[in-house]
């Protein structure tokens, strides 16, 4: 089973009728590393944000683990396993590096107040999962 289907995937953006996918086709197993390249507008980009939640998409099919899905959010694909690591490292220059890193699953003390000492562990955790120091 292929840990990624994403099939004919099509996004035309309506503002101005750019289409930026058309029936896109990726396919990802288990261990494998792939590289999305193309010159710039190619729609690389737009094809990782339509996988992480952040666009919509016009046609197409996404499988995860071999059952459809269509992430409406980078909090649904965070929930299905799947995440994003943006070029930039710093998303919002005011956060911190542990605030950035943990950018949409913010630990919190009383449900309300950002725990940053919770944040800096769970980045180095991060870290420490993939073999960085």
């Amino acid at each position: 089973m292929h840990l990624l289907e994403m099939h004919g995937i099509t996004k035309r953006y309506s503002v101005n009728q750019v289409l930026a996918n058309d029936s896109a086709e990726l396919t990802v197993d288990p261990g494998e590393i792939h590289a999305l390249v193309g010159e710039n507008g190619a729609g690389k980009t737009t094809l990782v944000k339509i996988l992480d939640g952040m666009e919509s998409y016009d046609s197409g099919r996404i499988l995860w683990r071999g059952a459809a899905v269509a992430p409406r959010s980078p909090r649904e694909a965070m929930d299905l396993g799947i995440g994003m690591v943006h070029q930039h490292l710093r998303l919002i220059p005011e956060l911190t590096v542990a605030e950035n890193v943990t950018l949409g699953r913010e630990p919190r003390r009383f449900g309300v107040f950002r725990d940053s000492k919770a944040a800096s562990e769970a980045a180095k955790a991060t870290a420490s999962e993939y073999g960085f120091a």
